[in-house]
């Protein structure tokens, strides 16, 4: 079974493609620059893993 290389989108939202701060392959790294950005962060699927909720 092959394994999927998951990246993780720095966005404002998940189809705004011209908001993208950034893809990261750790989770942790895309929360922290989502932190800074002010932005959520999605999955391959365009999913929302983490919504930045201005704290």
């Amino acid at each position: 079974m092959k394994k999927t290389l998951t990246i993780y989108r720095v966005r404002r939202s998940a189809y705004d493609i011209k908001s993208q701060k950034g893809a990261y392959i750790l989770l942790e790294a895309a929360i922290k620059k989502a932190k800074q950005s002010k932005c959520n962060v999605y999955d391959n699927n365009l999913k929302c893993i983490f919504k930045y909720g201005g704290n």
